[in-house]
């Protein structure tokens, strides 16, 4: 019995061990998976946070835009209808008019009459008009969503829509959605009309309330400045003392908002670091780095107009982030991991910025708020000074965005 263990264990053993006599590496493949896997983790960890910035799998958010002139109709004497706001899609005030643009209508139906109205939601519509020379160029939008109350602030798709009873002498609040698409000529300023069905009997058969109309100069939907957009750019460090010596260029994606009078952002940034000089340990002088950071800008002063609206201003912040040292390919095949360090950093200096975003061009009349809106593109020059490895090191910073 003990003889065959301890032939087995022989045969284990000289079949474990390699040709030249060694004991396998068996940490090689085990660290080597380790190095695999933190390549695999930070990429996954940039995409992610690429998602969370950019807010996607949000639905779709309807924004209220204000028209500068009352807005109704009354047919017959018997039901008025006023329009007491309207919802635009967020990406219609940005992208224009795209498949799947959304826009919501709020109304107050007052019956004047003696029988009860009853309004038909289902039987609604909104018009686009280029020229009343031209009904073959009118588009019509069908409704998708309504409701009696409050709007919601967000796309809402209802399967059936209600009939809402009005009884006589009294109002209801109601809303409805209506479900737009891209076409041909969808920047050119357009007759929007709001069409719903009149009272049985009356001369009257459609209620028809104008929205907006290229001939009435003053009427407008005045939009509400965007609170927040996605930048990307380039993020550059030269340390030129202390603990670090060397270039850090990285890639940076942010999410810029505005806070009153300030600018804000919060971002990931990713890259790579060359040490020249310094205290830190990488066979290559190399490192990979991903981290946060998040910084306020104060404007100071502005030039310009509407899309050319340009600030100077200062700005401070710090970040935080992981350096990695890069493996050569010996140090990779004998199962080395990378050494890692955190480094923490502020920095602060001058920022310049060019452009206003504004919303994009429609069939609607929009008109945007008095204040500026967020900048298309921009840069930064300031001054950095980082805490790692037990010392600091100091220098300088630039960085270049656009709009995203």
């Amino acid at each position: 019995m003990g003889g065959k263990a301890i032939a087995w264990g022989a045969r284990r053993n000289r079949h474990d061990r390699r040709p030249d006599g060694q004991p396998p590496r068996e940490s090689h493949s085990r660290n080597g998976s380790i190095v695999r896997s933190l390549s695999f983790w930070r990429w996954r960890l940039f995409f992610v946070a690429a998602l969370v910035l950019s807010g996607s799998g949000c639905s779709a958010v309807l924004v209220p835009v204000t028209p500068t002139e009352p807005l109704g109709a009354t047919a017959a004497t018997a039901v008025a209808v006023a329009v007491e706001g309207l919802r635009l899609g967020d990406d219609t005030l940005v992208d224009g008019v795209e498949d799947e643009a959304t826009i919501a209508v709020q109304l107050t139906v007052t019956n004047r009459g003696v029988t009860p109205y009853q309004l038909g939601l289902a039987r609604t519509s909104l018009w686009l008009a280029l020229d009343p020379r031209r009904p073959d160029a009118t588009l019509s939008w069908a409704p998708i969503g309504g409701g009696d109350g409050t709007a919601p602030d967000e796309l809402t798709v209802v399967a059936t829509l209600p009939t809402i009873v009005v009884p006589p002498g009294q109002s209801a609040r109601a809303w409805v959605q209506f479900r737009g698409y891209r076409f041909d000529g969808s920047e050119i300023p357009r007759q929007v009309t709001l069409n719903i069905p009149g009272p049985p009997g009356s001369r009257a058969e459609v209620i028809r309330v104008t929205l907006a109309d290229p001939a009435r100069g003053t009427l407008r939907w005045r939009a509400p400045a965007r609170r927040s957009q996605l930048m990307v750019g380039f993020h550059n460090t030269t340390f030129v003392g202390g603990a670090f010596q060397g270039m850090a260029p990285a890639t940076v994606l942010a999410r810029v908002a505005r806070l009153g009078p300030l600018l804000w952002d919060v971002g990931l940034v990713s890259g790579m670091a060359i040490q020249q000089k310094g205290l830190l340990k990488s066979s290559t002088s190399a490192f990979s780095t991903i981290g946060l950071l998040a910084h306020v800008t104060m404007p100071l002063f502005s030039w310009g107009a509407g899309h050319d609206v340009n600030r100077f201003g200062l700005y401070a912040g710090g970040g935080a982030a992981v350096w990695s040292s890069v493996l050569t390919t010996d140090e990779t095949k004998a199962g080395q991991l990378p050494s890692t360090v955190g480094v923490w950093s502020t920095n602060g200096g001058i920022e310049l910025s060019f452009g206003s975003v504004v919303p994009a061009a429609t069939p609607f009349p929009l008109e945007p708020q008095p204040h500026p809106g967020l900048p298309r593109w921009g840069l930064r020059f300031g001054y950095t000074q980082a805490w790692l490895a037990g010392g600091t090191a100091g220098g300088l910073v630039s960085t270049f965005r656009v709009q995203f």
